[in-house]
C-alpha cells in the first residue's frame, strides 16, 4: 500500500452514523432431542436473552437433559454394582450426572440469569402447594418425593 500524501492525511472524513439496531428477533424453538420439561423452560428463558447467548442456553438444557437421565438410571440401578471379581464398584453414571451437572450450573452462570430450574408439572405443583407451610417448604424437594412415595 503506498503511503498517503500529507493532503491526503489532511482530509477530514464525513462522520458515518453507527448502525442501526436490528428489531428484537423472535427465539429460535427449542431443539426436538430436548425433553419435554426442558423445551419449555427453553421457551421461559429464550425471550429474556441475546441471540449470541441461544448456544449457551442449548448447552445448558442438553446437560440438564443427560443430568435428569443419568439420574434417572442411577434410581434404577443403584450408585455400585458388583464386578465379576466380587468387588464394589461406584456405577460411572455417577460421575455423568455430577459432570452434567456441574455443565448445566456454568452455563447458567455464563447467562447470568436468575431463574426457576426446569420442572415436571409433578414438582412444579409439589412446589406451588407446600409454599405455605413453612416446615414443608424447609424440606429437599428429595424429601418431599420419597414421604409422598412411603404414603402410597
Amino acid at each position: 500500500m503506498p503511503r498517503k500524501s500529507a493532503a491526503e492525511l489532511s482530509i477530514i472524513r464525513p462522520h458515518q452514523a453507527p448502525p442501526k439496531r436490528q428489531p428484537p428477533q423472535t427465539p429460535p424453538t427449542p431443539p426436538d432431542h430436548l425433553l419435554h420439561e426442558t423445551k419449555e423452560w427453553w421457551r421461559l428463558i429464550a425471550p429474556e436473552i441475546e441471540p449470541y447467548q441461544y448456544r449457551i442456553l442449548q448447552s445448558a438444557c442438553e446437560a440438564w437433559d443427560l443430568y435428569q437421565r443419568a439420574n434417572a438410571e442411577l434410581a434404577k440401578n443403584g450408585l455400585t454394582y458388583v464386578d465379576p471379581k466380587g468387588m464394589h464398584r461406584a456405577n460411572p453414571t455417577a460421575s455423568i450426572a455430577r459432570d452434567a451437572r456441574t455443565s448445566f450450573l456454568r452455563a447458567l452462570s455464563a447467562l447470568k440469569l436468575d431463574v426457576e430450574l426446569p420442572m415436571t408439572e409433578e414438582e412444579r405443583t409439589l412446589r406451588n402447594n407446600l409454599k405455605g407451610n413453612s416446615w414443608a417448604a424447609n424440606r429437599s424437594l428429595y424429601d418431599r418425593m420419597r414421604d409422598d412415595g412411603d404414603a402410597s
